[in-house]
């Protein structure tokens, strides 16, 4: 499963909760579906969930505000944990 539709599943059964469903390219934050609490919920998951770190440096408007930018930005640190492959 790709990182994006698992940070989308994890968005729709653990943060919303409420039967809605997300695209990937879902708007999250700018369209204030998401606010500053479920952010750290989501980091935590994230960490946990791909063994990555997310800096705070890591951390911009563009990187997080869909699920699938977040699932570039996983990509990116496991590549990058990895030598530049990704497993």
């Amino acid at each position: 499963m790709k990182s994006s539709t698992t940070i989308a599943k994890f968005i729709e059964m653990d943060l919303l909760g409420d039967g809605q469903s997300i695209a990937e390219g879902q708007a999250l934050f700018s369209s204030r579906m998401l606010d500053s609490f479920h952010l750290v919920e989501l980091l935590i998951f994230i960490e946990q969930t791909f063994q990555v770190k997310i800096r705070p440096s890591d951390i911009s408007p563009q990187s997080i505000d869909s699920p699938e930018s977040l699932g570039r930005l996983v990509d990116a640190k496991r590549s990058a944990s990895n030598g530049g492959t990704t497993a």
